[in-house]
């Protein structure tokens, strides 16, 4: 059986996704998080959602 090692969020990691989740691609934001995987970004950004996070994400107008 595989051996799974969960840490704690930090306040720092939750920040770091706060400000990047939506502006930049999953692989640069896996860089600033060492240690968290794609997956795990996902699941912790719904489950700060569900409590009331935003996420700052820029708009793109594409022209229009």
């Amino acid at each position: 059986m595989q051996q799974y090692k969960n840490k704690p969020w930090t306040k720092e990691e939750r920040q770091t996704l706060k400000d990047y989740y939506c502006n930049i691609p999953m692989d640069e934001l896996l860089e600033k998080l060492p240690g968290r995987t794609a997956g795990s970004g996902r699941s912790q950004v719904y489950y700060l959602r569900k409590r009331g996070w935003t996420f700052n994400s820029v708009r793109r107008n594409y022209g229009k």
